[in-house]
């Protein structure tokens, strides 16, 4: 009886711990993304900035591709993506792939989900698309970060996985890492990020007129 008593005991003390840590879990959750959601409103968010960095791709089990450098600037939905091969602009409405190669541009009108594909519009889009799953400190080459971890809101978001590096020091976005639905990682490790950029409209237009004999493919 003294045996069946204490195991009542133990069982219902562990059903109430687990309640208890159960109640206080998503409460840290909350409390993270709150942190996170305040760390990220000083980088993106209505913010418009720009960024020199090194991109890499890592397949699901696969081999790393060779690092490429690139330039981004973002303001609000708009985004300018300059890439070794191809230059992509978008003004919100419209957009413009610009194939250096062939100099060729392809012009179609602007897909919300077709953005969705761009990483660098996470700093835009956090509140809207993901949930903040956890955030922790850490040491990279002698700079205090933070780490934060993102999960899309919906499971069928073609970037499902996003990690973000933040320098605690100067608050700038340090390394931003993308998981597509292949479970294929795209890195961008931050050369120079410049927040508060100052862009005027036509910085996110394609202009044929600086770029001698384009052919023109208009899609849209």
């Amino acid at each position: 009886i003294l045996a069946s008593y204490l195991l009542v005991i133990i069982i219902s003390s562990t059903t109430v711990a687990k309640s208890a840590t159960d109640a206080q879990q998503p409460s840290v959750i909350q409390a993270a993304e709150k942190e996170a959601w305040e760390l990220l409103d000083n980088i993106g968010g209505d913010r418009a900035f720009q960024a020199t960095f090194l991109y890499t791709s890592q397949a699901h089990q696969g081999s790393t591709s060779a690092p490429q450098e690139g330039h981004v600037a973002v303001q609000e939905h708009k985004y300018r993506l300059d890439l070794q091969d191809q230059l992509i602009m978008n003004c919100g409405d419209t957009v413009w792939t610009y194939l250096k190669k062939a100099n060729e541009v392809q012009i179609r009108s602007n897909d919300p989900e077709q953005a969705a594909t761009v990483p660098w519009n996470v700093l835009t889009r956090y509140r809207q698309e993901y949930h903040c799953t956890g955030m922790h400190d850490q040491m990279i080459e002698n700079s205090a970060c933070k780490i934060i971890d993102l999960q899309a809101q919906d499971a069928d978001h073609v970037l499902p996985r996003i990690k973000l590096t933040i320098d605690q020091a100067s608050n700038h976005l340090q390394c931003l890492e993308a998981q597509d639905q292949d479970e294929t990682l795209h890195i961008f490790e931050i050369v120079s990020f410049e927040p508060d950029a100052v862009f005027d409209a036509a910085f996110f237009q394609f202009d044929p007129t600086a770029h001698r004999n384009v052919e023109i493919i208009d899609m849209r």
